[in-house]
């Protein structure tokens, strides 16, 4: 006993040196997050764009913004041609930024190798990108759950839905989709502008809140009407509560530093492509049918935001009751939402095109769960914040452990239609997103007994299995993991012999469930 006292008692000294209770739990998020999600990362490219922002991010890392282009990296990567007609990746540059950092740890662990075996190890380091972006994500989500009134325990229990239990798990297993990102620094602008107008040193929050509203446009170019909302917010509160002049300088500062960041983007927009509006994605495709968009994205079964985030379900609920305790701050949150919504609603690619759910509505997805925050104190809606977590987990789990590419495999079979045709253009559209016996989480799940054989087959015989790290196939996007020939386990460090990942690459898993265990502690705390 006495033992487990004095353990008690210096682990309590230890956490009391981090500084506040809300502090300690925010660290304990990202901990715990970063093991969950770096423990269930896939390890591979999933899509073109991330083949593209793998291939930027190694030529930032090498001071360079154009990359070489052998025929592997041409097939699957997207690409421009960018400035002096050299080539260089496609989209916004905020991704490839974010995964400079572990380009270069993972260049530093590959230098002992050459050929497919080096790329493996590069890829594996770069592939927990997105684990750190959605932690930090979670972490920032508890902040704001607070700032809007959540008790502790349930600002905790609302983040950790929104981390586990929605499409935010889905993409941090994944490489380096943009969305993610676009998200947690969204996420970081809102929590900045609502600090910005109740802190007394409020002008370092208004600047922080321009900074990262605009860094934002950096992850992707439609984040730029966020700015308007935000702006607002911190304008017209800071008119409310402190008057005319607080509103001025607060606008200034806000707006001050999203400028600057703008600017910043068009000088890199000038660096890859010569010129400042150029964006990256090409031109802009015609406008689509909205009742379509709007109808796939909130209530098809294919592509329904409920299905991939039952949390959503619960915050349009509390809408009417949450308004009336915290009305700025949720009109704040609903206006951001519904922008994202009709901004995707009118593009033909609305569904997010061959990915896990509706991709798209990840940028505002984990602030419009945040609208439950101010009702969080009432017993209902804890419970069912809950039960909406418990479904999502079930449905996020679904996309980690079978490959999220294959239901589209599975549907093209089942109704007898090819993935694309002869222009390029999807035909699965319409046998996938309004077939209910389509709907990808259904397909996982009959997959499930599949994917439990053959990953025994895998691990069994790991030489036979014609995984990644043997040379490449005719289809170059199977040697890069976007169309698996079967339904396996898709998780790193499951069947990482087959993978082409050395057997040290194994000690990583060590870290990072130690991340998970400190951060489980740190976020015991009373409400």
């Amino acid at each position: 006993m006495t033992d487990i006292s004095s353990v008690r008692d210096r682990w309590q000294a230890i956490t009391a040196r981090i500084g506040t209770p809300d502090r300690r739990v925010a660290i304990g998020l990202f901990l715990l997050m970063l093991s969950i999600f770096g423990l269930t990362a896939g390890g591979h490219t999933y899509s073109g764009d991330e083949e593209g922002y793998y291939q930027q991010a190694r030529a930032l890392s090498a001071g360079t913004y154009s990359f070489e282009r052998p025929d592997d990296v041409r097939i699957v990567s997207a690409w421009m041609t960018g400035r002096d007609g050299l080539i260089t990746g496609g989209g916004g540059i905020g991704a490839p930024i974010s995964a400079v950092p572990l380009t270069l740890v993972g260049q530093l662990a590959a230098s002992a190798y050459e050929g497919t075996r080096a790329d493996e190890v590069r890829r594996l380091f770069v592939g927990f990108t997105n684990a750190w972006v959605g932690a930090l994500l979670v972490s920032i989500c508890f902040l704001i759950a607070r700032e809007m009134g959540a008790p502790r325990r349930r600002a905790t229990l609302l983040a950790v839905v929104i981390g586990i239990g929605t499409m935010v798990w889905s993409y941090a297993h994944m490489f380096l989709f943009s969305e993610l990102l676009t998200a947690m620094l969204l996420s970081a602008g809102v929590l900045a502008a609502i600090r910005g107008v109740t802190r007394t040193r409020w002008v370092p929050w208004c600047v922080a809140a321009g900074i990262f509203t605009g860094a934002a446009v950096f992850a992707r170019a439609t984040a730029l009407p966020f700015l308007v909302p935000v702006g607002l917010y911190v304008v017209l509160m800071a008119w409310r509560r402190h008057g005319r002049g607080r509103a001025a300088m607060a606008g200034a500062a806000y707006g001050g530093a999203a400028v600057g960041m703008l600017a910043l983007l068009a000088l890199a927009n000038w660096w890859r492509y010569g010129s400042s509006t150029n964006v990256g994605y090409g031109e802009t495709p015609p406008p689509f049918s909205a009742i379509t968009g709007l109808h796939g994205l909130l209530l098809s079964p294919g592509k329904s935001i409920f299905i991939y985030a039952p949390i959503a379900l619960v915050a349009f609920v509390a809408i009417p009751w949450a308004i009336r305790r915290r009305p700025a701050e949720v009109v704040l949150l609903l206006s951001i939402a519904l922008i994202n919504l009709a901004i995707f609603a009118r593009i033909a690619i609305w569904s997010g095109d061959e990915a896990w759910g509706p991709r798209y509505m990840l940028v505002a997805l984990p602030l419009f769960a945040l609208i439950l925050a101010p009702v969080m104190d009432h017993d209902w809606w804890p419970g069912a914040t809950a039960i909406a977590g418990a479904l999502g987990v079930i449905v996020a789990v679904l996309s980690i452990v079978v490959h999220p590419l294959r239901a589209y495999n599975v549907a093209a079979a089942t109704y007898g239609v090819d993935a694309v045709d002869a222009t390029g253009t999807a035909k699965y559209i319409d046998a996938l997103h309004f077939r209910p016996g389509a709907s990808p989480p259904l397909a996982h799940l009959r997959l499930l007994p599949d994917v439990v054989g053959n990953t025994a087959d895998e691990l069994s015989d790991p030489a036979g299995a014609g995984g990644r790290g043997q040379p490449f196939p005719d289809r170059v996007d199977r040697r890069y993991s976007w169309t698996p020939e079967r339904a396996s386990v898709d998780i790193w460090w499951i069947g990482w012999e087959r993978r082409g990942i050395p057997p040290w690459a194994l000690l990583l898993a060590v870290p990072l469930a130690g991340a998970g265990v400190v951060g489980a502690g740190l976020t015991r705390g009373r409400a």
